[in-house]
């Protein structure tokens, strides 16, 4: 990846970070302004899934960037945390990191409400909390 970047002659746009403990991924995250979600519906569990990296990207306050997929749709759009793109699309997902690296306004916006979003939902106290209530428990 580090050489494709160097090719392609983005050494002063694009940076990888070296990988962090768990514990510490939000924290670190939180440097970023945007996570991409880079699935496709290659299975059908792909399609309708919620990766942790994308709760990880809330906590953090990013703006999501995922496919449109049946699963990740009505969270991102749902909740406007973030844009979706066509999977499997380049351009497509190129278009939507270009709308948002242009348009500062909005992409503080998003930020901020994936943050609050997942302090007031999408956390593990609030989601127990539902899950015991779906279970009868």
């Amino acid at each position: 990846m580090r050489r494709r970047i160097a090719g392609l002659g983005v050494l002063a746009r694009v940076f990888m970070v070296e990988p962090v403990p768990m514990a510490d991924l939000v924290e670190a995250a939180r440097e970023a302004d945007i996570g991409v979600v880079p699935y496709t519906a290659c299975t059908p569990c792909n399609a309708y899934a919620l990766p942790n990296k994308l709760f990880e990207y809330l906590m953090a306050g990013l703006a999501v960037v995922a496919p449109r997929l049946p699963g990740l749709t009505p969270l991102v759009e749902g909740e406007r945390v973030g844009l979706t793109f066509e999977p499997g699309r380049a351009d497509s997902l190129a278009a939507v990191l270009e709308q948002l690296a242009s348009d500062g306004r909005l992409l503080a916006e998003l930020r901020q409400r994936a943050r609050q979003a997942a302090l007031d939902r999408y956390n593990a106290p609030e989601q127990a909390r539902e899950l015991v209530a779906a279970w009868g428990l």
